[in-house]
């Protein structure tokens, strides 16, 4: 089985695949801080993603933890305060 990378990319048109590719390139960066169970579903909500392995290990973590993320839009900050994290930095 192909990874979900390989299967997005081949169905989407070379001009898709550009515009994914620059919005990616230009992605937000921002910081959330929090403790217990990472609100995984905020990926989804958020179109984010880990800025590096290392932060995608931290997801599994019980202890406080601060992780870096992209994303293609603005955190929203009061979404994210409903599963008790805490959006600390954001930078374009």
């Amino acid at each position: 089985m192909r990874g979900w990378y390989t299967l997005v990319m081949a169905k989407l048109t070379n001009t898709q695949k550009d515009k994914l590719i620059a919005a990616a390139q230009n992605a937000i960066h921002f910081t959330v801080v929090g403790t217990g169970e990472f609100p995984t579903d905020m990926l989804r909500y958020d179109i984010c993603w880990p800025a590096s392995e290392f932060n995608s290990r931290l997801f599994n973590q019980a202890d406080t933890r601060r992780i870096e993320l992209k994303g293609l839009k603005v955190p929203t900050t009061g979404r994210w305060a409903s599963f008790g994290w805490k959006v600390v930095e954001a930078s374009a």
